[in-house]
């Protein structure tokens, strides 16, 4: 879609009340200001908004000296490496801890218990177009092994660089394949005196393209988000999750998502709930899904839709899973 100005911005949410999953993809049309088509990753300079006192450092790149042992403890402690970030969730609700590698690897869902696990089909991709070269991308620095093998993995590592000052962090993505400078900034509401908003279990990420190049790029957001209604409680494979679109019109715009929940009973067990993840369709932005794809196998369904143009093709398929299958 056209724009008049050379930068525009997406809202995605995530938000938990037990269990759901959904996944969505918001292409737009950039047009230019002048420039050329950068043959160089742009000179690291920080986004808009990013505090000098935020920590930094590049995207992906492991740590020059890092030891799992330390001097001074003893006693076991939990160690999940160095390439930890910021978490998201809301006081009490638990959290959701992205790695500055860009995969969501740390769960603590149930509050006092910790558990570490990349999930290969919890992720951000993107897509570009100017005309003259398509590329679509996995924003996560690693691939996982035995699953979703369509789909194009391994960001570059130092391609951008990443921020963190709780409880914002950045992903400030700079690599020469894309002709489009992306940022993402990610939050959960940490509001002075207000307990009630503090404390919901909501993730918020904004994302903003920037075109410095001579001609109108077509950019698309992907995320995607697997069912994870009762995993760590053996729960996730026993069937009967299922996932469905939701859209409302709000006063800043038309919120388009999905959510990922089960059938049964109503909720009574702290694994039960569901997820949702949602975008705000404004003027610029689209706003696409597909609700369903099996994250235990090639993925090829929703990577080959996604990479073809940069949007998927609003497909709602409520079809609960099988035993065995794992959906997103």
């Amino acid at each position: 879609m056209p724009m008049s100005g050379k930068i525009t911005r997406l809202v995605i949410l995530l938000a938990i009340s037990a269990s759901a999953l959904l996944t969505t993809c918001t292409p737009t049309q950039i047009s230019p200001q002048g420039g050329k088509m950068p043959s160089k990753p742009i000179a690291e300079e920080r986004p808009p908004g990013v505090p000098s006192a935020a920590w930094a450092y590049p995207i992906g790149l492991a740590p020059q000296k890092f030891s799992h042992k330390s001097e001074h403890v003893s006693y076991p402690m939990i160690d999940d490496g160095p390439f930890q970030g910021l978490p998201l969730g809301g006081f009490g609700a638990g959290s959701i801890g992205r790695t500055y590698r860009g995969d969501f690897a740390r769960w603590h869902l149930d509050v006092g218990r910790h558990r570490y696990e990349p999930i290969p089909a919890c992720q951000f991709s993107a897509f570009m177009d100017d005309g003259e070269h398509k590329i679509a991308q996995v924003l996560w620095t690693e691939a996982p092994r035995g699953v979703l093998s369509a789909w194009r993995w391994r960001y570059p590592v130092g391609a951008g660089t990443y921020y963190a000052l709780f409880p914002r962090a950045w992903f400030d993505y700079r690599w020469e394949e894309f002709p489009v400078h992306l940022t993402m900034r990610h939050f959960s509401p940490v509001i002075p005196h207000n307990y009630r908003e503090t404390s919901y279990p909501v993730g918020v990420f904004v994302w903003r393209a920037e075109n410095p190049v001579s001609r109108p790029v077509k950019v698309g957001v992907m995320f995607t988000w697997q069912n994870l209604i009762g995993r760590g409680w053996d729960r996730d494979f026993i069937g009967g999750h299922y996932n469905y679109a939701r859209s409302e019109e709000l006063d800043t715009g038309r919120m388009v998502g999905v959510v990922l929940t089960r059938g049964g009973e109503p909720v009574t067990e702290e694994w039960d709930g569901s997820f949702a993840i949602a975008a705000l369709e404004v003027p610029g932005v689209e706003v696409s899904f597909r609700t369903r794809f099996r994250a235990n196998g090639d993925g090829a369904e929703v990577w080959d839709d996604f990479a073809a143009d940069g949007a998927l093709e609003n497909v709602d398929d409520r079809m609960p899973s099988r035993m065995g299958e794992v959906i997103a």
